[in-house]
């Protein structure tokens, strides 16, 4: 009995990370981790900021694994624009830094607090324009 029970909790344990069963869990959930994987994906790439075409891919067949149809642009974008609030941000910048071990909060501050103005190492002086009379 104790080794049935056993063989049974571990089948439910190992089959519980397979795919088949990321159906029975909610939209938001597999929308959420199948961002973070294929996210995941891109930024352990060889080259996050211009991520191979094969990288690419398959991070889109991530979706699919999560139950999502990563063909129809459409759908996809609506799920996305869907589920596009701050909690769910917030849970997706999570496992990113999670998985890469990098701290997407404070990339994100940086960016905001860079200035893109260039910095002038001299001041002009002013030019004084001389009056002529109006004729």
């Amino acid at each position: 009995m104790k080794k049935g029970l056993i063989i049974l909790l571990s089948a439910v344990f190992l089959l519980s990370g397979c795919s088949f069963f990321n159906r029975f869990k909610s939209e938001r959930s597999r929308f959420i981790e199948a961002t973070s994987d294929a996210l995941c994906l891109i930024f352990n790439s060889d080259d996050p900021r211009a991520p191979s075409q094969e990288t690419l891919d398959k991070s889109m067949e991530v979706f699919s694994e999560y139950g999502f149809n990563n063909k129809d642009e459409a759908g996809m974008k609506a799920i996305s624009d869907k589920y596009n609030d701050e909690e769910t941000n917030k849970t997706i910048l999570k496992a990113i830094q999670e998985c890469s071990g990098i701290d997407i909060e404070s990339l994100a501050t940086e960016a905001n607090t860079t200035t893109t103005e260039p910095v002038l190492d001299e001041v002009a002086e002013p030019t004084i324009l001389e009056e002529k009379p109006v004729k």
